[in-house]
C-alpha cells in the first residue's frame, strides 16, 4: 500500500470482514443447511455423506448447487462441476480438480474414478468434442503426474 497514493491507501485500508464474502456461507446458514440435509436426502437419490459435504462446503448456497439436480446425477461432484462452470470463472477440467475442488487433494485416486461423471457435465454445458475432452484429461494427467512426482522419487530412496 505504501507505493500508493495516499487517496488510494483511505480507499483499501477500511475492510469489511465482518461479514461473510458469501452470505448464504455465513454460521447461521451452515447451521441451517446442515440442519437441511435430511430433507435434501429425502428429494434426490444422493447419500448423506455426500450432501452433508455439499452443505459443509458451500451452507445454503448447496441449495442452489442442488438445483442442478436430475435423476442422471449420481454424485455432488457432478453438481459442483456444473455449479462451477455456470457461477464461476472455471476454465476447464484442471481448474475444477485443482482450484474448484478438493478431489486431488482429498480422494485417494485424486478423483479420477469420477472423471467419467463430471466430463459429462462439461460436455453437457460446452457440447466438448472427444478431442477436446482428451486434450483436457492429458492436461490433468500432465499436471497430476508433475505434482506428484516426489512420491516416486520417495519410493526410489
Amino acid at each position: 500500500l505504501l507505493s500508493y497514493p495516499a487517496e488510494d491507501r483511505v480507499i483499501f485500508k477500511s475492510t469489511n470482514t465482518a461479514s461473510p464474502l458469501n452470505p448464504k456461507a455465513s454460521a447461521e446458514q451452515l447451521d441451517l443447511a446442515r440442519r437441511s440435509v435430511g430433507y435434501w436426502h429425502r428429494n434426490t437419490n444422493l447419500s448423506i455423506k455426500e450432501l452433508q459435504v455439499l452443505a459443509d462446503r458451500h451452507g445454503m448456497e448447496a441449495e442452489d448447487i442442488l438445483q442442478g439436480f436430475d435423476n442422471e446425477v449420481k454424485s455432488i461432484w457432478q453438481l459442483e462441476a456444473k455449479h462451477a462452470l455456470k457461477n464461476t470463472m472455471c476454465m476447464g477440467l484442471r481448474d475444477f480438480y485443482l482450484r474448484r475442488s478438493p478431489l486431488f487433494l482429498a480422494k485417494q485416486d485424486h478423483g479420477l474414478g469420477l472423471l467419467p461423471l463430471i466430463h459429462k457435465e462439461f460436455e453437457k454445458l460446452y457440447g466438448e468434442i472427444s478431442s477436446t475432452a482428451q486434450k483436457q484429461e492429458e492436461l490433468l494427467q500432465k499436471h497430476m503426474t508433475l505434482e506428484l512426482g516426489w512420491k516416486k522419487d520417495l519410493v526410489q530412496n
